[in-house]
């Protein structure tokens, strides 16, 4: 929890540009290489190493670096419990709201913003192969379809990356990612309810929020 607690903490008393190895170091700490147990996400450190992640390919192709926004990830991470809750997949809240509306909700004060959102399951998978659940004795492991070999688990600097690079491979997701008028991010993932005891793998909504100040 300490550690959870000055992550965040290292975000809100960040100076006005990040460090820029400061991604490096962090995906590459003993927490951010810790494999990821479905049945235990740990948010607050996902959302992290997706922040870093974030401006890990900011960096690599030449951009500047992102700062952290508390009212965008207010935004963000209540549209991600949002979908998670209701299985709503969806740049549209439940109630009709932008992501724009979504930001202004939690005092945001942005002339532009944009919105990425993924599903993706956490773990080092080839999403192409057919896979089937083997219960144990209190949750679910999954298994390749034939071959019968374990899907492996991933940490969660791993699982950040693979999200932003998919991000990257977008084209439109692409455009928010790189566009150098945002100044600002937030990142959130968090994992469907009863994550291990349900038969079908579990997954992560994700929600990225861009501003530009």
């Amino acid at each position: 929890m300490l550690f959870q607690f000055f992550s965040v903490l290292h975000f809100l008393l960040a100076p006005s540009a990040q460090v820029e190895k400061d991604f490096e170091r962090f995906l590459s700490s003993e927490e951010a290489q810790a494999e990821i147990q479905p049945v235990r996400f740990d948010s607050l450190l996902f959302d992290s190493c997706l922040f870093h992640a974030t401006n890990e390919i900011r960096y690599q192709k030449g951009k500047s670096t992102f700062k952290f926004n508390k009212e965008l990830y207010c935004a963000a991470e209540g549209h991600a419990q949002e979908m998670t809750r209701y299985n709503h997949f969806s740049h549209t809240g439940r109630n009709g709201s932008s992501s724009f509306d979504r930001i202004k909700d939690c005092d945001g004060n942005f002339s532009t913003t944009a919105e990425n959102i993924a599903k993706f399951y956490p773990f080092d998978m080839d999403y192409k192969r057919s896979y089937y659940p083997v219960w144990k004795p209190s949750w679910y492991e999954y298994r390749y379809t034939g071959s019968k070999e374990l899907i492996p688990l991933t940490t969660y600097a791993n699982f950040a990356r693979m999200v932003v690079e998919a991000w990257y491979n977008s084209k439109g997701h692409r455009q928010n990612l790189m566009d150098e008028a945002y100044t600002h991010v937030a990142c959130v993932g968090r994992i469907s309810p009863n994550a291990m005891r349900t038969e079908g793998l579990p997954s992560v909504m994700l929600v990225q929020n861009f501003g530009e100040k």
